[in-house]
C-alpha cells in the first residue's frame, strides 16, 4: 500500500506565518485604499436618493392636484431644509381649515438645497398640473456634488439632471 505525501514540508500542510503575513499586509492595503472612495460613493449615493424623493415629492404634489382638480402649493424651506405640499382649495396660497397638508419632509445632515431659481420659496401647480413659475432646485452634500431639479413653466414636467 502506498501512500502519497503530495507536495508537504515533513509530511506537514499548512501555511507559514509568512505567508499569512503577506495576505493580511495585502488585505489592510485594499482596505486602506477602497475605505475614503467607499464614503465618497456613500454621500454621493444619498443625495441621489434625496434628489429622487424630492422629485417624487413634486411629481405627487402635480398628481393631487390633477386628480383633485384642485391648485396644490408645493412649499420648501431652504433654510431649514425642508418641503411639503399642500392642497389648496380655496386657492390663497396658504393652508386654511380644512385643506390637507402633507408630511413634512427634511433632508439629512449634510444634504441641503444650495440655490434654487425659482422667483419664491413655493411652487403652485393648477388642476391641469401645469405651473406659471418654473425653474431648478439645486441640491448639495457636504462633498460639493450637486444634482438639480427642474420644473418647467407651463407643462409643470419635472427632470432631474
Amino acid at each position: 500500500m502506498s501512500t502519497e505525501r503530495g507536495n508537504t514540508r515533513n509530511g506537514r500542510r499548512g501555511f507559514t506565518l509568512t505567508e499569512l503575513m503577506i495576505v493580511v499586509s495585502i488585505m489592510g492595503l485594499l482596505l486602506a485604499v477602497s475605505v475614503p472612495a467607499m464614503g465618497r460613493f456613500m454621500q454621493t449615493w444619498r443625495l441621489n436618493g434625496e434628489v429622487n424623493q424630492m422629485a417624487t415629492f413634486l411629481r405627487l404634489a402635480r398628481t393631487a392636484a390633477v386628480s383633485k382638480n384642485t391648485d396644490v402649493v408645493f412649499v420648501f424651506d431652504a433654510t431649514a431644509g425642508e418641503y411639503y405640499y399642500i392642497e389648496d382649495t380655496d386657492g390663497n396660497g396658504a393652508l386654511n381649515a380644512g385643506e390637507y397638508a402633507s408630511a413634512v419632509q427634511t433632508f439629512p445632515a449634510g444634504i441641503g438645497i444650495d440655490s434654487y431659481t425659482i422667483p419664491q420659496q413655493w411652487i403652485t401647480f393648477g388642476s391641469r398640473g401645469n405651473t406659471v413659475d418654473g425653474g431648478s432646485l439645486i441640491l448639495r452634500n457636504t462633498r460639493d456634488t450637486t444634482k438639480r431639479i427642474r420644473v418647467f413653466s407651463g407643462t409643470g414636467n419635472i427632470t432631474i439632471d
